[in-house]
């Protein structure tokens, strides 16, 4: 499987304690996943990609 880099920015620690909660559920599907601060990426990587989920509340998807 592939190499999978979980990066994230952190204030208070949540969002560290869900990329590594995402790290280990990739690693348990067979990825060599490993998260780490923004701030902290090795720098060989070549390329970075940033995603976000945004979720709408249902009264907002019908467009109101």
């Amino acid at each position: 499987m592939g190499s999978i880099l979980v990066s994230y920015g952190s204030g208070e620690g949540q969002t560290a304690t869900v990329a590594d909660r995402i790290g280990d559920v990739l690693a348990d599907r067979g990825h060599d996943a490993t998260a780490t601060n923004i701030d902290e990426v090795p720098a060989d990587f070549v390329a970075f990609v940033e995603g976000r989920l945004c979720v709408r509340p249902p009264e907002m998807a019908s467009g109101n």
